[in-house]
Order: structure tokens, then C-alpha cells, then sequence
């Protein structure tokens, strides 16, 4: 047993506030200067009551609700000479209380916070490093409060006697926003993490805050099993996390679920973890992702409906008595996460629809109310299920956070259209913000793109609805190539508020043809959509070739042409390994050994990627990277880029002046990415490029390339993959 960060010998600091007082003989001010011997005897008290049984003590101390030592006019060196005075002290007490050997006495100082600069100090105050009174301690490092890990032991530290700890996260309270409401980890990000620290040498403990129990049993499994099975879960296993997943399904459902309902389950675990991992649940708003670019709102919603349908498909095959283990392991967590996920998604549609005087909007806002009711009722069944046994685990505020903490939340705000007076429709290009009712001296002429795209077959534009007057539109393909799944049709502005056309491409059919258009006639104009196609031949170039065809190229990481690897002067092999389903799209790219720093040009392993631009220039790169903190308290994560035969550039992925606290960091930990973008210099036709690892804790999701100064259209995800040969 023990206690974390603000709990020292075996006495927890909240218990102090019910203590003390004018009379008390703990005295009434939580501070080892004015209070010494108040909170001395405190603290020996605690030893007395306590320290019999198999304990981890905390030694150190912290200012009362997580906040410094001394105030803020105190210098760094006079934090760590109060430090030490307070771990000296606290070794007489344990010596006096519990053993006079100390090395016998597992002891854990948490280097949370403000308490790390006082542990490593900087170039003219020496910290608390390799002093006398933590030779024996373990010393408990931590992540950034949202499952990034801070500082690890260099390879120098290692040799620490006491040996490492890990605190980390499944639920916080604290900035930028809190997430305490139910489960929102994700498998693969605790396993990518929680092994690197394991081979930085942080084997001793391991603690995960978690908050309530409750939801928390499937990450809380994991964390526990990867702690106990390490060479079974660890560094070995990469991508073994569904794996485990299986099991864990398996065991918990035992009797209760066939091989076809722990695959639905499997599907359900994964996904709604996937989705909540992109953007947690409190960290949600109306904001985030774009309502229309890229189909990513859309594409989200689909996932979402596709999940939901299958959690109440099991929840209708559970049998009553099984239902209380069914809606507390998986249910709630899931389709809480998902309905809150979908409101806020319709909200943005809501509002983005509103803006052009959509009817559909309406339609919408009744689905946010909608999903604000079943988020309603599925707290209130949490609640009452199994003889409410769970009572109050939902009550956390999870909805619209605008604050650090549940303070001033905003619930959705719902937009309303008011119909035009007259018949009225507009045509918009699905996946891009372009629109047009129609009227001559407009621009009424709108382009679809996608099959630019050799790969892409169909494409899609939507015909909306701006009265509850009815409306008829017809639609005329002017080539023989482009076949539209209607011709001609109604719109209401009530019960039909917007039709999707199909547009299906013939590129046998096409000839010498690049360009075609599709006329669409409204009662207030012509929106004519000219279609680009490409017919281009790219089958003398090798797979895996990227190809510009409209205007950006958006590669994922696992997508390389060549995985190079390098060996060291020991001769061990370093590389990159693909980690499957790690991030926000599709998988991301990390460098093993994780814990070394690697030389580009000699043992730097690197990936490379081959790509056709049509124009010679300065190009745009940017790195889509998970948002690792440094290792090291030198605020830098390097990587090596080389386009064709140009140098090596080692770049810092950091902004300059980085730290865990500042607005860099919290964008990052918030939408789970960091970008970072440089310039490099492209040829006409085939280029190559080249990323080599260098900092530990580098890991590549998704690469963007376009023209400098002709960034792709918005969005929360990055633009959508495009083409490369073999696709």
C-alpha cells in the first residue's frame, strides 16, 4: 500500500485539514518553516499508525492542493535546501518508526510538477540529484497529466539505486481541461508509452491514476497485466494490444457472449477508444472538427452510428441477469463516448448549415436534442441498474467544457433556420465548402476534384433544401463518362430536406477527355459542376509513389517506399517499426531501441518516401507527429529530413522556449498531434525524401506536401490520403 504525490509518510495531506487548528497539536499551517515541529509530529504519527504493515512511503513534501512549496519570491535554490531539510527529517522519523535500516524501507519521492526542477536543478543550483538522502529512494517520475511521459533517466541515472518509478494518467484534474468522466485511454497509446519507460529503466513502480474505478477496468486491466507480464505485453509484443483486447473480452464474458459477440465487442472496444483517443469527450465542442472538408465529420458520424448500432445489438442479446456486467465493463463507456462525440459533431453540421440557410439544420438540431437525452437517460440507467450500485459515478459535469473545469461549461448551441419565402435550393461539392444556388450573376460554377484521383471511382455532391416550399431540380451529365445516381428530383423542406447525388466515373468511356460537367437546374438558376478527371498512366512508376493531382500530396506514415534500417558500432540493429491503429488515422511510425539517440548518416535509421510533383520549387512539409515531450530537460525532439540529394537538416520538432504547461503543449495533448512544418526543395517530376529518427520519443503519423504558401483545405485530421501507385 501507499500514497502518490501529496501524502508523505503514510499521512495524506487532506487528512491534515481536518486536523489542524490553533489548539492542534499538528499546529495550523501546512509549512516546514513557521510549523516545523507540528508537522513533524504529524508525520510521526502517521509513521506509528501505519508503519507495521507492507507499505511504500512517501517521502517529500508539496504545498497543500498541488501547488509549490514556498511561495513564489523563493529562489530555486532555497526550495531544494527545504527539500532536503524535509527528506532528512523524514528519514530520523521512518529510521525511528518503522527500521533503522533505510534501504529496507521502500520509499518513493514523486517528481510531479514543480517538484522536477527541484530533482535536476539547473546549470548554477545543483537539485536533488545523487544526493545522500534519496540513494535508496525509488524516485517517481510522470507524464504530463494526458498520458505523454515527461523526463526519463538517462543512461547515467540509470545506475540510481533506488532505482524508477512511473505516475500516469487515465483521468485528470487540472489544465488545459479535465477528464474525469468515464474511460477515454487507448490501448495502444499506454502500451507505446508505458514500454518506453519500462526501457528507460522505470521498473520499480508504477502507479495510474484513474479517478473512480468505474469505466476504467478494461485500460486499468491492461496497465496492471502489461506491469505484471512485461516480456509477455512489453517492447516485444508490438502491436499486440487487439490481441490482448480479445482475451480480455473473452475473460470478462466468459459464458455470456459466442465467438461472433466478442468480435462485435472487439469492434466496440477498439473503436469507441479510437474515437475518444482523438479527441477526448470533455475536450469536445463545436469547434474541432471541420463540418464538411475531407467528409471528416461525416466519416467520424458514420463510424459512430456503425458502433452504436452494435452496442445495442449486444445489449439487446444479454440476458438480464448478465446486463449489470455488460453496461458497466463496455456499454456505458462506449455509447457515453460515442452520443457525445455525435452531438457535437451534428452541432458543428448544425451550425455550418445554418450559415447558408439550410433547412437540413433544423433537422439536425433536433438530433442534438436528441443525443442530449440519451445522455440523460444513460447516467439515469447507470445509476439505477443492479440496485444503483454505481449511484453517482456519472454525475460528472462532461459536456462543453470552455474552462479548465467543469465552471461556465456550454452545452450545445442550437441554430434554426427560418425557410425562404419562395422555392430555393443550393448544390454544394460534398467534402469542401463551395456552394451555389445557382444565379446568373454569381459564380455559379463549382468543380469536383476527386477523380483527379486514379483511384477514386465515385464521388458525391448534395442538393439542399433553403425553403419548405417544394422545390424540383434537374440534373444533366453533358459527358458519357459520368454517370449521377438521379436525374431528376423533389425537395420539401421538411420531411426531405436534402438529396446526396452519386457521381460514378466511366474512365473507359473517356477518351482524350479530362474535363466534363454536370448542369443542375434549380428554380432560382444553374449550378453547373465541372468535373476534372485525370487519365494519366503511372504504371512506369515503382509502388508506393505518391502523385500530386490536385495541388497537396498527404501521405501515411506507414506508407513509405523503403524502411531503412542502420547498425550502431555494437552491431544491433536499429529501425522503424509500424505501430497499428496508433493515433488518429491510420497508424504511426517509431524507432526501436526507443531509448537511443541515433547519428542521421550513420546509425540513423529512416523511411523513405518517393513522390511526383508537377512544378519545380519550394515545397511545404509538415509532420504530423504524436505529442511526445522531451526526455531530457533540454526541450528538444530532433528529427532528420532530406529531400533528393540536399543535406540532412536535424530540426528540433519543438517550438523554441517548449515546455509542459505553455499553450504549444496544450494545443497538442488536447487534439493528440503536434504538426511541424519545414521547407524543402522539389524537382519536376520524381522526388524523394528521406526522415531519419534521432530523439527518442519521435513518432510520425501523417506527412502533408504542397507549394509553399498553398496549404490544403482545414481540418482537424489533415487532409485524407491521396494517391500513390498500387493504392
Amino acid at each position: 500500500m501507499g500514497a502518490s504525490h501529496h501524502e508523505p509518510c503514510l499521512r495524506y495531506g487532506e487528512e491534515y485539514k481536518y486536523l489542524r487548528g490553533e489548539n492542534s497539536i499538528y499546529g495550523d499551517a501546512w509549512n516546514f518553516i513557521t510549523n516545523r515541529e507540528g508537522i513533524t509530529r504529524f508525520w510521526e504519527d502517521g509513521l506509528k499508525r501505519s508503519g507495521k504493515f507492507e507499505n511504500v512511503v512517501t517521502v517529500g513534501m508539496r504545498g497543500e492542493q498541488d501547488t509549490t512549496i514556498m511561495g513564489k519570491e523563493a529562489t530555486l535554490a532555497d526550495n531544494i535546501e527545504l527539500l532536503r531539510d524535509v527528506l532528512r527529517t523524514q528519514n530520523q522519523l521512518i529510521r525511528e518508526n518503522i527500521n533503522p535500516n533505510l534501504s529496507e524501507v521502500p520509499r518513493m519521492l514523486a517528481l510531479y510538477k514543480e517538484v522536477e526542477p527541484f530533482f535536476y536543478g539547473d546549470n548554477d543550483t545543483p537539485g536533488l540529484m545523487n544526493s545522500e538522502e534519496l540513494e535508496d529512494v525509488i524516485l517517481m517520475l510522470c507524464d504530463d497529466n494526458h498520458g505523454n511521459l515527461r523526463t526519463l533517466p538517462t543512461e547515467e541515472m540509470r545506475t540510481h539505486k533506488g532505482g524508477y518509478g512511473m505516475y500516469y494518467h487515465f483521468d485528470y484534474h487540472g489544465g488545459p481541461i479535465s477528464y474525469e468522466w468515464i474511460n477515454s485511454s487507448y490501448l495502444p497509446k499506454i502500451w507505446e508509452q508505458m514500454s518506453m519507460a519500462y526501457d528507460f529503466g522505470i521498473r520499480d513502480l508504477w502507479i495510474v491514476n484513474l479517478g473512480d474505478i468505474a469505466t476504467q477496468e478494461f485500460p486499468l486491466s491492461f496497465f496492471m497485466d502489461l506491469a505484471y507480464d512485461f516480456e509477455k505485453w512489453g517492447t516485444s509484443a508490438v502491436n499486440k494490444t487487439d490481441i490482448y483486447t480479445m482475451q480480455w473480452i473473452q475473460k470478462q464474458f466468459d459464458g455470456i457472449f459466442a465467438q461472433d459477440e466478442v468480435k462485435k465487442a472487439f469492434e466496440l472496444l477498439t473503436g469507441y477508444t479510437k474515437i475518444a483517443h482523438n479527441r477526448r469527450p470533455e475536450h469536445m465542442n463545436a469547434d474541432v472538427y471541420h463540418p464538411v472538408n475531407y467528409k471528416e465529420s461525416d466519416y467520424t458520424l458514420k463510424q459512430i452510428d456503425y458502433l452504436l448500432d452494435i452496442a445495442e445489438e449486444l445489449y439487446k442479446f444479454v440476458v438480464s441477469q448478465n446486463l449489470p456486467t455488460y453496461f458497466s465493463l463496455v456499454y456505458y463507456p462506449a455509447v457515453g463516448n460515442l452520443n457525445l462525440q455525435k452531438m457535437w459533431l451534428l452541432t458543428e453540421k448544425n451550425h455550418y448549415d445554418a450559415k447558408l440557410g439550410k433547412m437540413e439544420a433544423n433537422r439536425l438540431a433536433d438530433q442534438i436534442r436528441e443525443c442530449l437525452k440519451r445522455d440523460r437517460d444513460l447516467v439515469e440507467e447507470y445509476h439505477s441498474i443492479d440496485k444503483g450500485k454505481w449511484y453517482g459515478m456519472g454525475l460528472s459535469e462532461h459536456i462543453g467544457f470552455i474552462n479548465w473545469n467543469e465552471e461556465g461549461c456550454r452545452y450545445p448551441i442550437l441554430m434554426n433556420v427560418l425557410p425562404a419565402s419562395k422555392p430555393r435550393l443550393m448544390v454544394t461539392v460534398d467534402g469542401t465548402e463551395q456552394y451555389t444556388e445557382g444565379p446568373a450573376w454569381h459564380n455559379n460554377n463549382l468543380f469536383l476534384n476527386d477523380f483527379l484521383q486514379p483511384d477514386i471511382e465515385e464521388a458525391s455532391f448534395t442538393i439542399s433544401s433553403l425553403s419548405d416550399l417544394n422545390a424540383d431540380f434537374k440534373i444533366t451529365s453533358k459527358n458519357q463518362w459520368l454517370i449521377c445516381s438521379k436525374t431528376s428530383g423533389n425537395l420539401d423542406g421538411k420531411e426531405k430536406t436534402k438529396e446526396v447525388i452519386y457521381v460514378k466515373i466511366d474512365r473507359s468511356a473517356m477518351h482524350d477527355e479530362t474535363e466534363g460537367s454536370i448542369v443542375v437546374e434549380m428554380p432560382c438558376g444553374t449550378a453547373t459542376i465541372i468535373v476534372n478527371a485525370a487519365q494519366d498512366d503511372f504504371s512506369d512508376l515503382p509502388a508506393m509513389t505518391y502523385v500530386e493531382t490536385n495541388g497537396y500530396i498527404s501521405i501515411e506514415a506507414e506508407h513509405y517506399f523503403l524502411n531503412k534500417e542502420a547498425t550502431n558500432q555494437f552491431g544491433n540493429v536499429n529501425r522503424f517499426k509500424v505501430l497499428q491503429g496508433y493515433g488518429r488515422t491510420l497508424s504511426a511510425v517509431k524507432a526501436f531501441p526507443t531509448t537511443e539517440y541515433f547519428t542521421a548518416g550513420k546509425d540513423a535509421p529512416y523511411l523513405e518516401y518517393h513522390f511526383v510533383v508537377q512544378e519545380a520549387g519550394v515545397y511545404e512539409l509538415e509532420l504530423c507527429m504524436q505529442p511526445s515531450n522531451p526526455v531530457t530537460t533540454e526541450h528538444t525532439l530532433f528529427c532528420g529530413i532530406q529531400a533528393n540529394e540536399d543535406i540532412i537538416n536535424i530540426l528540433n520538432t519543438l517550438p523554441e522556449g517548449y515546455r509542459v504547461d505553455d499553450q504549444n503543449w496544450a494545443a497538442g495533448v488536447l487534439s493528440t498531434i503536434r504538426r511541424y512544418c519545414s521547407s524543402i526543395n522539389c524537382t519536376a517530376g520524381l522526388n524523394t525524401l528521406r526522415i531519419y529518427a534521432v530523439s527518442p520519443g519521435f513518432i510520425l503519423e501523417k506527412l502533408v506536401i504542397n507549394r509553399e504558401g498553398k496549404k490544403p483545405a482545414n481540418s482537424y485530421l489533415g487532409p485524407t490520403e491521396t494517391y500513390y501507385v498500387g493504392k
